[in-house]
């Protein structure tokens, strides 16, 4: 394997959370998505016109108590850096739950606090915005709930039905008016007093599909590797792009010095000693630091100097994506048992603060964001002990790239495949 794709391989690695197990991920062709099976998978990177176009597809997915007492859960893929309508849509939809529980080593949360009614307040804003962002979907012109369930996508009705009440409660009121003949739909809450008017949390809650936010400004999130990529690959990185300090949302991580100790490692983070180094592989890599962090960061500018490579490179990504977790274990000695490590470590983590909210009765919708590659093993701590079953998916595209774009042909880009599919499965050993 060329020293390119090792490097590529553990970015897509970072990129989709440390790790991914193959039957977590899948490849289709062009077909319409409507027709295609939905096996459990988390990601799927879907191609057309002959290869000349690919997107890499994360899901939401839904589950709901088997015994129908309980919070509803959603599990949403991270993918690291993407373009910017893929974070905007996850902001918009995780925002409207009750509690978002997020991946990130070593946060530290700054910001503002609330709760009580302050609390519900803003979720409920949200939740309408969310609502509203489903309404547009579907062309703006609602007639009441029953029209809204009629016209989702049934596999999506779960996400609907579990934001159509407000904080409080009470069961939104949706319909439209006629303004200078012009239909405005709308999504209001009457707020924590449940009467017409009022101030600060009393005030009537309302949104409008004909209305929508603006999104989020993205900004730069430090110098790190991922950064530098989503700078050079004309995206985005979910740091700069995703508000994390909303009151709903609360980490669900390791600190970054026990990441490091289960790791075997005896450093302190954010003490290089001088060396440059932080002394772990990893964290040099992500960090931009050490050898393998500059090799990294030399490749990264010179994708990102070359038109016709950053196509092509971003095309890698989706494809190396898929494959990333076979192709680290297939390297065998301490990285892909360390990867193993990482997941199992951090899923644990995850999964406690999941029993601690199922068991809260005020908690009636948990969003849960994290690398795709630890969702499997959520999945799994779901589906058997806590006693959930699947109940919908919701699919948002992540990364598009468009190979013509950078003046390649389909005769090179079935070239280009063929040999990183023969380079991959001879590291696979197929």
């Amino acid at each position: 394997m060329s020293c390119r794709l090792r490097l590529l391989t553990c970015l897509a690695s970072a990129l989709m959370g440390v790790s991914c197990p193959a039957w977590a991920i899948r490849d289709v062709d062009a077909r319409p998505i409507e027709a295609i099976e939905d096996d459990g998978g988390f990601l799927r990177t879907i191609q057309s016109d002959d290869g000349m176009r690919a997107r890499l597809e994360a899901a939401i997915r839904a589950y709901v108590p088997i015994d129908g007492d309980g919070p509803t859960i959603f599990l949403a893929s991270a993918v690291h850096i993407g373009d910017a309508e893929f974070y905007h849509e996850l902001q918009t939809f995780l925002d409207a739950q009750d509690v978002v529980l997020f991946e990130s080593v070593g946060y530290e949360d700054d910001g503002e606090r609330v709760s009580g009614d302050a609390l519900r307040a803003a979720i409920s804003r949200r939740r309408a915005r969310w609502l509203s962002h489903v309404i547009r979907e579907l062309g703006g012109d609602i007639d009441g709930v029953d029209d809204l369930l009629a016209r989702v996508d049934p596999d999506e009705r779960v996400f609907v039905e579990s934001a159509l009440r407000d904080a409080w409660g009470r069961p939104f009121a949706l319909g439209a008016v006629d303004a200078n003949g012009r239909t405005i739909g709308y999504v209001a809450s009457l707020g924590a007093d449940g009467k017409v008017g009022g101030d600060g949390v009393d005030a009537d809650i309302v949104a409008s599909p004909a209305y929508p936010p603006a999104p989020e400004e993205v900004s730069s999130f430090g110098e790190g590797i991922q950064q530098q990529l989503a700078d050079a690959l004309g995206l985005v990185f979910q740091l700069g792009a995703m508000r994390h300090d909303r009151p709903n949302w609360h980490n669900s991580d390791m600190s970054a010095q026990e990441l490091v100790d289960r790791m075997g490692g005896g450093l302190v983070v954010g003490d290089d000693g001088g060396s440059g180094s932080t002394g772990d592989p990893l964290f040099d890599l992500l960090q931009g630091r050490g050898f393998l962090g500059k090799a990294a960061s030399f490749m990264v500018r010179m994708v990102g100097a070359n038109p016709r490579m950053r196509a092509l490179t971003k095309a890698m990504l989706v494809d190396i994506v898929a494959q990333a977790d076979e192709i680290i274990k297939a390297q065998g000695g301490e990285l892909g048992r360390l990867m193993d490590i990482l997941v199992h470590e951090r899923n644990r983590v995850v999964i406690e603060d999941l029993r601690e909210y199922i068991a809260n009765p005020d908690v009636r919708t948990i969003g849960v964001i994290y690398g795709a590659g630890h969702l499997p093993g959520i999945e799994e701590a779901l589906l058997g002990e806590m006693k959930y079953q699947r109940a919908g998916a919701r699919w948002l595209r992540a990364i598009e790239v468009d190979l013509s774009e950078a003046g390649l042909s389909p005769v090179e880009v079935r070239m280009l495949r063929s040999m990183m599919r023969r380079s991959l499965e001879r590291q696979l050993g197929r």
